[in-house]
């Protein structure tokens, strides 16, 4: 079959360089129909109640996302010019079709005493009752002073349904505009900041990845024309996932933007065996150096690919519709890559008049030397040494994921986040939902929810809490010249005070409290996003609900937290998925249990060590960190496949140990510099402003170089100790 397969190559090259240059055009203009979507809820099983309870508190409310940004306010010699200043930037936030509501430092009208004050007609003489109403409101100022520097915290309510991207653009626009310095934070605003980053990776890591893997096939090939040849597949392969999806209308996310980049990175491991083995059958007969190259590489070619789509497609059991995106399109594109490889290659050799026979660099024999060294006891001994100190990093290991997790601390939208954070008190908040018997506005309730952010605060678990019955209390002070903030002692006054609060433009209560629903919420700033202070939040809130008064909490941090939770859970199933798919090929190729087994060995100890490794440098194991397992699984199997493949062939002539040693040698240089390309070209998500795309460069470098040495090392060992019969039989 292979000679049919090269002979009708041979015989119609014309024909098959035509339908390639054709799937090439159709893949580009797929590419310029390619859509970008960040929004993390992707990531979500479709049942998650945590989104759920989220998206029906902003139903509930009538509004969308929350964006808060704080602006420096510069020294101005006239007071009335600041306030001015600042109420025409709030009034522009307010005028914004997308925007809801705006609770700032500048709204249209304020009530100092029963005195009403429009900001736009300000004049020096309410500059003293302005800024005493101002101070009376506590934590609740948006006039923050900080460092010696003035600041104002605006907190802008988006419409239900407003298109969020749109809308942080215009909202950064005006803040731009207005010659003020700004910070922002939100969401909505890291998910815009998200889609700019993600633009900027898929145009600059994939080409980066290919380079360097260009780079490090090079030195293993020797020749400069090789080396491209060898990528080459990947690169159409890359090419057509990302076009097949753009025709598909599939949108690339912070998940699946990785699928292109694994299609080069992985999907360039069979050129490199192509080429290797062709080039060591190189001779004038051109038809039957490639002939011989397929029949020596092409079923591990074959099952190679087959693992790693295995691999990426385990994360289908997740439940993460994101996750099996990822696993539908990297396998795609590692199938796609394989396709390439068997009809590209073989053109473009057949096509190509001189090859010339390059020796490879001198540090291509020296690393599979240093692997032979441990074959033996050695690596015995290694091996257990490896696996002990790898669990005690297990007890290290840390369950972290939240959005900041995204993006490295050197980044401009984490620093706006720090930033907001430090003035605000806060970057991200949460909503505690509050649903009564009673009026909202009663005495006892208002008593019970002060009580439950006093111990919230006690605890230590917020920085800031905003809520009606703080503005109330804040409101009460002001009105009645009180020494300190105090809910209103009678339903009276609150009644009274909230009339006239209703009043005021940018009302502070309009997006907290649902009178006629007996509803309102709170919005608490917690002090970090880590899954223990979210926990303990969550339970110190609702163990607080009685026969009279419900709390729960809902909001993006606990969508990824329950997002994250759910994923690693499920993990374990995909994980076990892909060892026995992987295991099932091994045994329908090798058709013998026990080199099934041997061929396992090495990536089962490189898993247990990935693990290790993450508890040592403290990589959280979250959703993008765990499905490297996986993906480790599909890929780190290849080298155990071209060594077990090659021994076998050679077992038929030779003795074990023989076979062992001859397989060695024909394996070890590719199988190294595939490892380290692999490591290498995933080295490109480390210019990535993502962080979790750094975490997943460590650990690709981590398991392939683990995998490919343990392969090299004890594969030998095993076979030449324990093997003495033909495989087949």
């Amino acid at each position: 079959m292979v000679k049919k397969f090269v002979e009708l190559l041979s015989n119609k090259k014309r024909i098959f360089f035509a339908i390639l240059i054709l799937v090439n055009l159709f893949a580009l203009f797929g590419v310029l129909r390619i859509r970008i979507n960040p929004d993390i809820t992707a990531l979500l099983p479709l049942d998650s109640p945590a989104n759920k309870a989220y998206k029906e508190m902003e139903k509930t409310f009538d509004s969308g996302d929350q964006l808060i940004f704080v602006v420096e306010i510069p020294q101005y010699n006239d007071e009335t010019e600041k306030f001015k200043a600042l109420r025409e930037l709030q009034s522009q936030l307010e005028n914004l079709e997308a925007v809801s509501s705006v609770n700032g430092p500048a709204p249209r009208t304020i009530f100092a005493g029963l005195r009403a004050i429009k900001l736009e007609e300000i004049t020096a003489e309410d500059i003293p009752l302005l800024k005493k109403f101002l101070s009376n409101l506590g934590e609740l100022n948006p006039l923050i002073e900080n460092d010696g520097k003035s600041y104002a915290s605006f907190n802008i309510f988006l419409n239900p349904g407003a298109d969020y991207r749109k809308a942080v653009k215009e909202i950064e626009d005006i803040f731009g505009n207005s010659g003020f310095t700004y910070y922002g934070s939100g969401n909505a605003f890291l998910q815009k900041k998200l889609v700019d980053y993600l633009l900027v990776i898929i145009s600059i890591i994939p080409p980066l990845a290919g380079f360097l893997i260009v780079l490090v096939f090079r030195s293993q090939i020797g020749s400069t024309k090789n080396t491209i040849l060898s990528i080459f597949p990947a690169g159409l392969g890359a090419l057509w996932t990302v076009g097949f999806m753009g025709w598909t209308g599939k949108e690339l996310s912070i998940l699946t933007i990785l699928a292109p980049i694994f299609t080069i990175v992985m999907g360039s491991a069979d050129g490199i065996h192509f080429m290797s083995h062709f080039m060591d059958n190189l001779n004038e007969d051109r038809v039957g150096t490639v002939e011989k190259t397929l029949k020596g590489v092409g079923l591990p070619m074959i099952m190679t690919t087959l693992t790693t789509i295995a691999g990426f497609l385990s994360l289908l059991v997740t439940g993460s519709s994101a996750l099996s995106q990822l696993a539908i399109y990297a396998s795609l594109g590692i199938g796609f890559a394989g396709v390439a490889t068997w009809i590209s290659l073989p053109l473009v050799t057949l096509q190509i008049k001189k090859f010339d026979k390059v020796e490879p660099k001198p540090i291509n024999t020296f690393l599979p030397t240093a692997v032979s060294k441990l074959w033996g006891k050695r690596v015995m001994a290694f091996a257990i040494i490896y696996i002990l100190t790898a669990v005690i990093g297990f007890k290290y290991i840390v369950i972290e994921f939240n959005q900041l997790d995204f993006f490295k601390k050197s980044t401009q939208v984490a620093k706006s986040f720090e930033k907001v954070k430090e003035i605000n008190g806060g970057g991200m908040p949460l909503f505690a939902v509050i649903n009564t018997s009673k009026d909202p506005l009663d005495l006892k309730t208002a008593g019970e929810v002060l009580e439950m952010e006093k111990k919230l605060k006690e605890e230590g678990l917020v920085n800031k809490i905003i809520s009606v019955y703080d503005v109330m209390g804040y409101l009460n002070k002001n009105a009645y010249n009180l020494s300190s903030p105090a809910y209103p002692k009678t339903i009276g006054i609150a009644n009274l005070l909230f009339m006239l609060a209703s009043k005021q433009s940018g009302n502070p209560l309009s997006n907290f409290l649902l009178r006629d629903q007996n509803l309102s919420r709170i919005m608490i700033f917690p002090k970090d996003l880590k899954g223990e202070t979210l926990q303990k939040i969550k339970e110190t809130i609702t163990g607080l609900s009685n026969e009279d008064i419900k709390f729960s909490v809902v909001g993006v941090p606990y969508v990824t937290k329950e997002m994250n939770d759910s994923i690693i859970n499920k993990q374990v199933n995909s994980m076990l998925f892909a060892i026995v798919m992987v295991f099932v090929m091994l045994l329908l190729t090798f058709r013998n249990f026990l080199v099934s087994i041997f061929a396992t060995i090495p990536i089962g100890i490189t898993l247990v060590g990935m693990f290790g490794f993450m508890g040592f440098l403290r990589i959280p194991l979250n959703i993008t960190t765990a499905t490297m397992a996986s993906i480790t699984i599909g890929v780190g199997i290849d080298y155990a496949i071209h060594y077990s493949s090659y021994y076998r062939n050679k077992l038929k002539d030779n003795n074990s140990p023989e076979a062992a040693k001859k397989a060695f040698t024909a394996t070890s240089k590719p199988i190294i510099a595939n490892a380290f390309g692999l490591a290498i070209g995933m080295s490109a998500l480390f210019a990535s402003p993502l962080k979790i795309h750094m975490f997943m460069a460590s650990l690709m470098w981590f398991t392939m170089v683990s995998s490919s040495v343990m392969t090299l090392a004890l594969l030998p060992t095993m076979y030449s100790k324990l093997m003495r019969k033909d495989p087949q039989n």
